[in-house]
């Protein structure tokens, strides 16, 4: 039973894989959107700079990056300290605040 269940599972992979079943993307014309062009081409490229960013964009994502959440872990500490004089009863003091 196990291996039918398997051999049915690699087939609907395969056909799913062949028909293509979901496209890469839409264009903005197939989405009813209107496409917005800048006025502008900072790098002198050929290409309007809203396309530059969005192509930017795109390659970054593409790349895969690795996230690491520096500034989440600096907020944490950040309102450690502000809330834990709060919570004592003391009054919260800033440089120049009193």
């Amino acid at each position: 039973m196990g291996v039918i269940l398997l051999c049915l599972c690699a087939a609907g992979y395969m056909i799913w894989q062949v028909m293509d079943i979901y496209p890469e993307g839409y264009t903005a014309e197939q989405l009813g959107i209107e496409e917005l062009y800048s006025m502008r081409d900072e790098n002198g490229n050929g290409t309007d700079d809203y396309h530059d960013f969005v192509a930017g964009a795109r390659a970054y994502v593409e790349s895969g990056p690795l996230y690491q959440s520096i500034y989440y872990a600096a907020a944490i500490r950040m309102m450690i300290m502000a809330s834990a004089p709060m919570s004592s009863g003391m009054p919260l003091r800033m440089r120049g605040i009193r």
